[in-house]
């Protein structure tokens, strides 16, 4: 987010905020990850770095990112475990019998899916391009903490319409937990799904989304 926080600021009446201003501005997106339209394209291996929260713009520190949870949920790091717990969950909500895995070679992180249905064992590369851009959005979600914001544009692209109904139920699971979303979409597929997830909470007479859901259409001109 820092690659908008470079730019200068200004107001409604044009005009620039103090110091003081500009500081509460900073501190206050300090809490906020975006995630652009158009995430990295799949590759064979990726350079490792010590990125452990946030995936960048366009989801370029993923692998890394993974790589680093999984590491530390295996030497016992309890939340890192919930964490990563809660990114397969929602994993198989949309992609049912699937597990990834970042296998770390030297300072190389390649990413691999293991189909337990179908036994079989793919690189992110040879798999539908759709797995590559919703997967930032899982590992990023996964890692923020209550009231922090994550901020996602076409959250559905190159999903199948089915799975970018299940996605809505991903979201929806985010939104309970504690992070704010604001989602930019096209797609009917997702807004139908959390839908049917607000009604959901109305039926059981439960808080949740249908707590802090709102719609904000827009119309290009």
């Amino acid at each position: 987010m820092m690659i908008y926080l470079q730019k200068r600021v200004i107001d409604q009446n044009g005009r620039s905020p103090s110091s003081t201003e500009n500081s509460k501005i900073r501190c206050g997106m300090t809490d906020t990850y975006y995630l652009a339209p158009i995430r990295s394209s799949p590759l064979r291996s990726y350079k490792r770095s010590s990125h452990s929260k946030s995936i960048g713009i366009s989801g370029a520190y993923t692998a890394s990112v993974l790589a680093n949870l999984q590491a530390a949920a295996s030497r016992g790091s309890t939340i890192e475990r919930e964490k990563l717990e809660k990114f397969n969950t929602w994993l198989n909500i949309i992609f049912p019998n699937t597990k990834v895995k970042a296998q770390t070679i030297d300072e190389l992180v390649k990413i691999k899916l293991e189909n337990n249905k179908l036994q079989s064992e793919d690189t992110i590369t040879d798999v539908g391009f759709g797995f590559s851009q919703v997967l930032p959005i899982l590992i990023q979600g996964a890692l923020l903490n209550p009231n922090e914001l994550l901020i996602i544009e076409q959250p559905e692209l190159h999903l199948h319409p089915n799975a970018q109904f299940l996605f809505a139920q991903v979201l929806c699971s985010m939104a309970n937990g504690g992070v704010q979303l604001l989602i930019e979409t096209h797609s009917e597929h997702l807004l139908r799904g959390i839908q049917l997830e607000i009604s959901k909470h109305r039926i059981h007479s439960s808080k949740g989304i249908r707590e802090s859901a709102n719609k904000y259409p827009t119309n290009k001109k």
